[in-house]
């Protein structure tokens, strides 16, 4: 009885040093938070806790806690793969995505890499704090839950464990908290612990806060066969979606009845999907609920363990999407170059890095403006001319003190220098660079995005993780950040000049954004948004370059090789010039 005694006063005391050091060290009893899905509360509000010193912990839905030696960060669930981050005052400063685990400023530079939810504590809308270790505490204190969930009022004749009423994610799991250090290492997953279970086969029902399920959350899945269906009850609201990595479940196979407080799980996995362990997520009264699959090229269905989830794998080097498949066949196919590589061959491999040049990060957006490019000028090519054409884009000019079209002159683009598809993993195009960057006329870089999105991240950006997209510079553009190149797509939007007026070509869409931003607007965020908004682009295409087979050929790259993706995010090198841009140059 006194060793029980002391092994239970001994966890007491670890949990609470564990809790108060946090609490002491941060301030964080002398601030007052809103975590909610609109973080943007001003500082005033936090005025009287902060001046009277006591805990007015006021959390809308649950939040994941990172408390470093310098700052508090609270990532905050939404209805997207990319969270808002908010400091202890529940201003935002910056963004967590979910798929690389890695927190940006609001600028767009790395906080925190690293960042594993498994292991972040809860702050929950009960005012306590939930850690994953199982232990729980009041804000000010009061031990609620030890390490394992063990109650301490429970009788010492044995364990009793309860399940406590925390709003804790799906995806925490039996390792201790991690609190982090420095600004680079969060957590390794090496740290992570195997859940205590008593087989190695996933629960197949349990209870995540106040709801229950039956099913597992750990599936594994042969392509075209159907997922186990999962049955939540006590949802109290409809569910959000998360993400879209399984988008061939849709929101028509996930049943909400709200009668009965229930919400269902089914749906069949595409053939077209790329094998390997994918993740998708749910909302559940503020509570993010994930399923795991491993799709797999068999047809058989069976369950896994998992004990911790894994980064999604880009299927655009693996598998076509069924939507990619429809835009390329139903319209013209983007020309693919006769210096394609061989097979078995990289040609990304075959790009040559400039040593020293300049490299850095960004976002990829687009325009088509039909103006004469910026590096056709005598006084900016200093004699590397790019390219410019009379008679709707197509026939070459010298010209090059003539006037732009979108001044009142002839010269404009040439519709030649659209995109051009190297191999599934490559593509080339041209670009504007930032005013700034006046004198990089006829440079190239090499774009290899990350699979996120500048504003969102949905599958169609994570579908181009690890795609390379080579640009050549051929104008400016006085409203194009550090770091953006403005990739040049019929159909990418006229921006600030318009000189596509005279070509004969339909509606351009949004003036900034395009055709894909006209389709974004309409297509919304429902169902299958990769697939709705690919045949969506591929349909406007069609209908806007229906008389110039060539603009709408470099139309449905956007559609085919870039997946749909709108401001995809990247990373960039200085490289040499690639002979088939120097040729459209």
């Amino acid at each position: 009885m006194d060793q029980g005694c002391t092994f239970l006063k001994g966890l007491l005391y670890t949990m609470k040093t564990k809790l108060f050091k946090t609490l002491a060290i941060f301030g964080l009893s002398f601030i007052a938070w809103n975590c909610s899905s609109d973080p943007a509360s001003p500082p005033e509000q936090n005025s009287e806790a902060l001046a009277t010193g006591k805990p007015a912990l006021e959390v809308d839905q649950a939040c994941w806690m990172i408390p470093t030696t310098t700052n508090i960060y609270l990532i905050v669930p939404n209805a997207t793969a990319i969270y808002v981050v908010t400091d202890e005052h529940s201003i935002p400063v910056g963004f967590y995505d979910v798929a690389t685990g890695v927190i940006v400023d609001n600028a767009g530079a790395p906080i925190l890499s690293n960042v594993d939810l498994t292991t972040l504590a809860i702050v929950n809308p009960d005012k306590t704090i939930s850690y994953a270790d199982g232990s729980k505490a009041t804000i000010d204190g009061k031990t609620l839950l030890l390490p394992g969930g063990i109650d301490p009022n429970a009788p010492l004749s044995g364990t009793s464990t309860v399940t406590s009423s925390a709003s804790i994610p799906s995806t925490l799991s039996s390792s201790s908290v991690a609190t982090p250090t420095s600004a680079t290492a969060i957590s390794s997953s090496s740290q992570q612990a195997e859940p205590a279970s008593s087989s190695s086969k996933p629960a197949e029902s349990g209870k995540i806060g106040s709801i229950t399920y039956t099913g597992s959350l750990n599936q594994t899945v042969g392509k075209g066969n159907s997922i186990s269906t999962v049955k939540f009850s006590g949802v109290n609201s409809h569910p959000s979606r998360q993400s879209w990595n399984l988008w061939s479940i849709n929101d028509s196979d996930c049943k909400y009845d709200e009668s009965a407080k229930t919400f269902t799980i089914s749906g069949t996995v595409s053939k077209d999907i790329a094998a390997g362990e994918l993740t998708e997520t749910w909302i559940l009264d503020g509570t993010p609920v994930t399923l795991t699959v491993n799709v797999t090229d068999g047809s058989s269905t069976t369950k896994k363990s998992s004990s911790s989830q894994k980064e999604e794998k880009s299927s655009s080097s693996t598998a076509k999407s069924s939507s990619a498949q429809t835009a390329t066949s139903s319209a013209a196919t983007t020309t693919t170059s006769s210096a394609s590589t061989p097979s078995g061959t990289s040609a990304k491999s075959k790009l040559k890095y400039i040593s020293g040049g300049k490299s850095g990060s960004g976002f990829a957006s687009r325009y088509w403006d039909c103006c004469k490019p910026h590096c056709s000028w005598p006084e900016h090519a200093h004699g590397n001319y790019s390219k410019q054409c009379t008679n709707k884009g197509t026939k070459e000019s010298t010209d090059w003190g003539g006037g732009s079209i979108c001044s009142g002159g002839g010269l404009m683009t040439c519709t030649s220098q659209i995109p051009v598809v190297i191999d599934d993993s490559l593509a080339y195009a041209f670009a504007a660079v930032p005013a700034a960057d006046g004198g990089s006329c006829g440079k190239c870089y090499a774009l290899e995005f990350t699979g996120r999105g500048k504003y969102e991240t949905k599958k169609n950006h994570t579908s181009l993780k690890g795609k390379v997209l080579v640009v050549m510079t051929t104008n400016i553009g006085g409203d194009v950040q550090q770091g953006q190149f403005d990739v040049m797509i019929p159909g990418g939007g006229v921006g600030l000049f318009n000189g596509c007026s005279s070509m004969g070509w339909g509606s351009q869409g949004e003036q900034y954004g395009g055709l894909l931003s006209k389709c974004e607007n309409s297509v919304g965020t429902a169902g299958n948004v990769y697939k709705k908004r690919v045949d969506c682009l591929t349909e406007e295409c069609g209908k806007a370059f229906a008389n110039d087979a060539k603009a709408k050929e470099g139309c449905l790259f956007l559609a085919t090789w870039m997946e749909g993706a709108g401001n995809p995010s990247h990373t960039y090198k200085e490289v040499e010039c690639p002979a088939e841009l120097k040729a459209r140059y």
